[in-house]
């Protein structure tokens, strides 16, 4: 709103009148929107008028649906913007859980139904367990889409449940070779032990010293090893986006044998080459981990599990968000959790330390368990999220089902981010010598 005020003072005076209108519909809360009906069908108007029901279908879906219904055919701005309007609601319908959704859907043309939109309507029938339409919307994805292990597992889960096959059938026992989350939720249907199998990584020396010769990689160990750490990695990230699949297991092996454990994390991811685990999932300061798991009662390869989601082990990390370290703890947090269990406090710079970091992020777990019921994929929701945040969605969305709830999360971060947790704490589960636990 005030960015339009400051505009309309360059546009011309017989245009000005709807940009005050504008305001007013926006101050309104929308509930004046009915108004645009008796706008005059010019450019502008229509512009206005698609913004503002853009807007408000974000907010509210089926407000936004009943006013685009009150102000049809006022505006001639073709099927182009009707149809895109009509995604718009049925998009955040969906990610509300409204009960309007399937009629939103339904109203958007198929050309418009793009992979966002079908996801998020194969989430909400999800949501309302309605295992025949789930089948008949995952038909209809791009075969990328469908094909991914996220998809394959619903599909499954949605015949079995619907009775169309049996537990034994459909594509969960080849999901369940998989060591990833839609692996052992499929091995966990089907009691089966987990398929971690491992491999070593195997890369010839001299393939190893002829990448480390060539100049982008001597700059970016040469930084390194000069404590400059942003640089490092950004010199080093520009050496390997210049790499083929097969050299990147070769860069791999490189930042292994200079100790850079983050960039060996991220050159295997990129390559594909996912089993060596010893190298993906080091057991880093494993006396510490566990020693602050055992004084906090977590487990520590759930400590672990965070720590390689948050940080990929950078003890130096920073985010956007400010989160330092490697659990990735906000100054604030730090302060208030130090605070609450006693711990030393000396700053900032206690965060990019494992000492000072380590103690305040175990003991953060351990009051989030105390909040949410000891339940951890709860837990790692607020670790990400925030508190707040999973108590509202709790409110919206009641714990029926531990794996639908999380895949009918509103942020698409904390809707991959406890997946990724539960599936590395069980790896790591596996790399401590088990027992490993069930996801």
């Amino acid at each position: 709103r005030t960015l339009v005020a400051y505009l309309a003072r360059f546009v011309p005076s017989d245009q000005r009148r709807w940009l005050d209108d504008w305001k007013k519909i926006s101050r309104s809360g929308y509930t004046s929107l009915g108004a645009l009906r008796r706008w005059p069908d010019t450019e502008a108007t229509q512009l206005i008028a698609e913004s503002v029901l853009r807007r408000l279908a974000r907010n509210d879906a089926q407000l936004a649906a009943e006013k685009l219904e009150a102000v049809d055919g006022g505006f001639s701005w073709g099927e182009a913007t009707q149809s895109t309007l009509l995604r718009e609601i049925a998009l955040y319908s969906a990610v509300e859980l409204n009960d309007e959704t399937g009629l939103h859907m339904e109203r958007v043309p198929m050309v418009y139904r793009d992979s966002q939109l079908l996801e998020w309507w194969a989430r909400y029938l999800l949501s309302r367990q309605d295992w025949p339409g789930l089948i008949d919307v995952i038909a209809q994805f791009p075969d990328d889409i469908q094909y991914d292990d996220r998809w394959q597992y619903w599909l499954a889960q949605a015949e079995i449940r619907a009775g169309k096959v049996d537990v034994g059938s459909g594509s969960l026992p080849e999901l369940a070779k998989k060591a990833s989350y839609y692996g052992f939720l499929a091995a966990d249907e089907l009691d089966l032990a987990y398929n971690i199998c491992p491999l070593e990584a195997n890369i010839p020396s001299a393939d190893i010293d002829r990448l480390a010769a060539r100049a982008d990689f001597r700059r970016a160990i040469e930084l390194r090893k000069a404590h400059l750490h942003s640089w490092a990695t950004e010199e080093w990230s520009m050496a390997a986006s210049r790499l083929s699949t097969s050299e990147l297991k070769v860069a791999a092996g490189l930042a292994h044998r200079e100790g850079w454990t983050d960039r060996v994390i991220f050159a295997l991811g990129n390559s594909g080459n996912l089993r060596p685990y010893e190298w993906r999932f080091p057991l880093l300061w494993e006396s510490e981990i566990k020693h602050q798991a055992a004084t906090y009662d977590v487990d520590p390869a759930w400590v672990y599990g965070t720590i390689r989601s948050e940080s990929a082990m950078v003890v130096t990390a920073r985010s956007s968000a400010n989160a330092m370290g490697l659990m990735q703890v906000t100054p604030a947090t730090g302060k208030r959790v130090a605070r609450k269990h006693g711990l030393a406090w000396s700053g900032i710079a206690q965060l990019r330390t494992v000492s000072g970091n380590l103690p305040i992020g175990v003991a953060y777990l351990h009051d989030l368990l105390g909040d949410f019921s000891q339940n951890p994929v709860l837990v790692s929701g607020a670790y990400n999220a925030g508190p707040n945040a999973v108590k509202r969605w709790l409110e919206e969305r009641p714990l029926d089902e531990a794996a639908i709830w999380v895949e009918t999360l509103p942020y698409y971060e904390t809707r991959d981010y406890i997946p990724r947790v539960l599936a590395f704490t069980t790896i790591y589960d596996w790399r401590m010598g088990g027992p490993v636990k069930r996801i």
